[in-house]
């Protein structure tokens, strides 16, 4: 008998799939910088892999896309767990830029996922925008004042 509080085991091919489908994630800017591989090595760790650098091999290669590891991950809560994975790689960094914000969007169409619980998540980071942004200009630019559209699209990625 399971503890309740227990999280349902992921089988290997769905740990798998979450591993690769974490992996395109960080590449989806086209860079895979050390907090997203450091987000992405621990996703791997918590999820039991031993042969994780294999699958971020093939999935660097782009020998496997979302569409394709999709048909690997066969419960609701798998294909959630990819979602919100991806999620907190791309995220790695302290933020999302317009590219991740793109895959992150066909990722949970793919998947079928619930992206509510990580808009949640961004909340807090979309207040400390607005926040900096009501507090005036910042003394370290040039003009006295925040580049707007920098500002903007950081808010749009953060409201997906």
């Amino acid at each position: 008998m399971t503890d309740s509080n227990t999280p349902p085991a992921i089988a290997p091919a769905e740990a798998r799939a979450i591993v690769a489908i974490g992996t395109l994630a960080a590449l989806a800017d086209g860079s895979h910088d050390p907090d997203e591989r450091a987000q992405l090595n621990t996703a791997a760790r918590a999820l039991g892999l031993d042969d994780a650098e294999s699958i971020i091999a093939r999935a660097t290669r782009g020998e496997l896309t979302p569409g394709t590891v999709a048909a690997d991950l066969t419960t609701p809560a798998a294909r959630q767990l990819a979602y919100d994975t991806a999620v907190a790689i791309c995220q790695a960094n302290g933020w999302r830029n317009p590219s991740e914000s793109a895959f992150l969007r066909e990722l949970a169409v793919t998947l079928g996922a619930d992206t509510a619980p990580a808009a949640r998540a961004a909340a807090p980071d979309l207040e400390a925008v607005s926040t900096v942004a009501a507090s005036g200009p910042d003394s370290n630019t040039t003009s006295g004042a925040a580049a707007p559209s920098v500002l903007d699209q950081h808010i749009l990625d953060q409201a997906i």
